[in-house]
């Protein structure tokens, strides 16, 4: 049996902390991240550290990459 636990991210700019005890800790983990401004600024900032787990970066629509966001 699968067991899933979710860690939610509330603190602006926390990510990279809890990111980094979890692959120091050998877990198995995913991000998902929703296509916002939000979502892609954690994505920016996993990124821009250089971190190995960016592969795991996943956006709720299921692509791995950032999308232009549409102000109306």
């Amino acid at each position: 049996m699968n067991v899933f636990n979710i860690i939610h991210s509330t603190v602006a700019n926390n990510e990279t902390v809890i990111l980094s005890i979890l692959y120091g800790w050998n877990c198995s983990f995913n991000i998902l991240l929703v296509q916002d401004e939000k979502g892609q600024s954690i994505y920016d900032n996993i990124s821009g550290s250089e971190q190995p787990f960016i592969a795991k970066a996943l956006f709720v629509d299921r692509s791995n990459k950032k999308c232009q966001i549409l102000k109306m």
